[in-house]
């Protein structure tokens, strides 16, 4: 079958959503399919979400591929007699709940009213995640279950002796609030460290973090890396840190950076607020989740620290949980292909 992958992305700027394509394409190349990737270029900001669009929608790809199978939104707008729609990833700007007033409300109904139309043209819709399933549920949108994406290579991630350094691994914006972990970390007693990495979405969030590490008296502790990390550089940082931290506010799109500590056997460290995340974290069983506050997460930071066989144990269970309930590729492909 000759089957086209469609993303909207932001032109030589990372995600998980290419590590979700990539994988994809792997397994269907493995498979014997023809296969090939289209990047649509996108700008995520408000105003021009409506336009890009409306442009996506002219991308009619019937005469090249038997099935389009899109992933990032709103790649979802293109044409095609035979379109699978795997909603891993709404778009933020968009679907934030605080955009609830003004100018935001109207752009919002708009971009839903666009969304349905696409998605009544689909052959099927999918949600990638569970946040992505309450979004299509919310806005009306059709939707036909859930089908969250594996790890592209999970092998690539190893567990070794646990260090002192907690890892953020997401994109540097303020919806991720790395900056709440620098307030929680100024608050803990001992050697741990923080290391945030991702690439950022507006450059003065970075900034704002380095100048809140120094006024808080951390910066010797807090390595801040704005830039995308490589897998390999992913696993020799997950290899040995003490805990993996997410907080996303609201959720995201999936689970990655949980699927991902949970491979290295990893204890993972999220809020309450923080949706898919939250979700696919058993409390006191596979890892910590707190109150969205700097004073309880420091709390389960200093726990971690001080309590080792606790990390190990929150690890391994998170790992052998990770196992028993994860969905693998060949079941993905199975869904996306019916």
């Amino acid at each position: 079958m000759r089957i086209g992958l469609i993303t909207a992305a932001l032109p030589l700027a990372g995600g998980a959503h290419r590590l979700i394509l990539e994988g994809l394409r792997e397994q269907l190349v493995a498979r014997g399919h023809e296969v090939e990737p289209v990047w649509l270029p996108f700008d995520a900001t408000p105003g021009e979400v409506l336009p890009q669009m409306a442009a996506f929608r002219m991308v009619r790809l019937d005469g090249y591929f038997d099935r389009v199978i899109t992933l990032r939104a709103p790649a979802h707008a293109v044409a095609h007699r035979r379109k699978v729609v795997w909603f891993t990833h709404p778009l933020r700007s968009i679907h934030e709940p605080e955009q609830e007033h003004g100018h935001a409300r109207a752009l919002r109904a708009a971009v839903t009213r666009a969304d349905a139309a696409a998605l009544r043209a689909a052959h099927a819709v999918l949600a990638g995640s569970e946040a992505a399933r309450e979004i299509l549920y919310r806005d009306k949108l059709p939707g036909s279950g859930v089908l969250p994406p594996p790890l592209p290579h999970p092998e690539r991630l190893r567990a070794g002796p646990l260090g002192d350094e907690v890892v953020v691994i997401a994109r540097m914006a303020p919806w991720n609030r790395q900056h709440l972990l620098l307030e929680a970390l100024a608050l803990t007693q001992g050697p741990l460290r923080l290391r945030l990495c991702g690439t950022a979405s507006d450059p003065a969030y970075p900034q704002a973090l380095r100048d809140a590490a120094r006024r808080l008296g951390i910066a010797d502790r807090v390595t801040i890396e704005p830039r995308w990390i490589t897998e390999e550089e992913k696993a020799n940082l997950l290899e040995n840190a003490l805990a993996v931290a997410t907080l996303p506010r609201h959720g995201n799109g999936h689970a990655y950076p949980v699927l991902e500590a949970a491979q290295a056997a990893r204890p993972i460290l999220t809020t309450t607020d923080a949706g898919e995340a939250a979700d696919a974290v058993a409390d006191g069983e596979t890892g910590l989740v707190t109150s969205p506050d700097p004073a309880s997460l420091a709390q389960a930071l200093d726990r971690l620290q001080a309590d080792r066989a606790l990390a190990v144990r929150l690890g391994a269970a998170a790992r052998a949980r990770a196992a028993q309930r994860g969905t693998g590729w060949d079941a993905v492909v199975e869904r996306l292909l019916a």
